[in-house]
């Protein structure tokens, strides 16, 4: 069966495109454009998949900024599979790539995929953490975004067990009014704190309600300090009233043999005032000790801990979590 000469030459012209796409050949394609300055709209009527999307996904920077200037609009194009060229950078890292395309239409950081998935949603569920830096700092906002099944980058970021991601988005969120986002619930009903008691993660005190748990955190060291100090002075305490307690006893018994136990009332009175004192003094010491190991068995329900999560760049994030014995 014989092909129309123009089909054949415009699918041949298509084959030369994706196979510059795939390569990244900038020049290439700068030729088909000047051969067939409609090529690209050939493809849109074709083919789901467009070159852009290709060249994007390889990180083809300079493939990508040559069709931009051509066809701006296939930035905004969703291929077969319902991803957007932009998630495809972002998933695979090419934060020269999403860079391009933000400079070509900055709105394009609220574009969504098939599932409702932005830039965002893509960098906190792949760990891109350029990307993350990138979009905070220049697009304030995005961080509010949610999913077709109300997730925010918060939930994706957990899900995914992208925990620098999640750490990075929380540092945000502190030193912003957004602290609603953590109370935030995906269309199962998860928050942040489920998503985290869920995965047996530490729970993040610090960020869910900042100034309490900064304020808890602190009498926390506080009293364990002070623990601390009660259970040395304590041992001391004990450990030198029996030494006392022995040391007269010893020392009460030597005068006994020597004067042939006929001591005055005054000496007697005086040596069972000091064991009474004595007695008690290691009686006292042994009630704190327990006390304080008691409290602390109880308290170790509750288990501090302290976590360094790395954050972007050299700065960390010092968080201090606590979570239930047998989590």
């Amino acid at each position: 069966m014989l092909h129309d000469p123009q089909e054949i030459a415009r699918n041949y012209e298509i084959k030369r495109l994706y196979t510059a796409a795939l390569l990244g050949n900038a020049g290439e394609l700068t030729q088909l454009l000047n051969e067939n300055i409609d090529l690209l709209e050939d493809v849109l009527l074709t083919r789901a998949d467009t070159p852009l999307h290709i060249a994007a996904r390889l990180g083809h920077l300079n493939f990508v900024r040559t069709i931009l200037i051509h066809k701006p609009s296939l930035a905004w194009e969703l291929d077969q599979d319902g991803f957007t060229a932009m998630n495809l950078a972002s998933e695979n890292g090419h934060i020269a790539v999403v860079k391009e395309l933000l400079a070509c239409d900055t709105l394009l950081y609220k574009l969504k995929d098939r599932d409702g998935k932005t830039l965002l949603h893509c960098a906190a569920i792949h760990g891109r953490l350029e990307i993350l830096h990138e979009l905070l700092t220049n697009f304030v906002d995005c961080v509010g975004q949610v999913t077709a099944r109300g997730e925010t980058a918060l939930h994706l970021a957990l899900k995914n067990n992208q925990e620098e991601a999640f750490s990075m988005l929380m540092d945000w969120i502190k030193q912003t009014p957004n602290q609603r986002l953590l109370y935030w619930k995906d269309k199962s009903g998860n928050t942040v704190l489920n998503l985290v008691q869920s995965k047996n993660m530490y729970e993040k005190k610090f960020q869910l309600q900042q100034t309490q748990t900064r304020k808890y955190s602190g009498t926390h060291d506080h009293q364990e300090q002070q623990k601390h100090q009660m259970l040395t002075a304590a041992t001391l305490i004990m450990s030198l009233a029996i030494f006392l307690l022995g040391s007269s006893w010893t020392q009460q018994t030597c005068q006994l043999d020597k004067k042939q136990l006929r001591l005055d009332q005054e000496y007697s009175m005086l040596f069972h005032l000091q064991v009474m004192f004595n007695l008690f003094g290691v009686v006292s010491a042994a009630y704190v000790i327990i006390l304080v190991l008691t409290t602390g068995l109880e308290n170790g329900r509750r288990k501090r801990e302290e976590v360094t999560w790395p954050a972007h760049g050299l700065e960390e994030i010092k968080m201090r979590t606590w979570r239930e014995t047998g989590f």
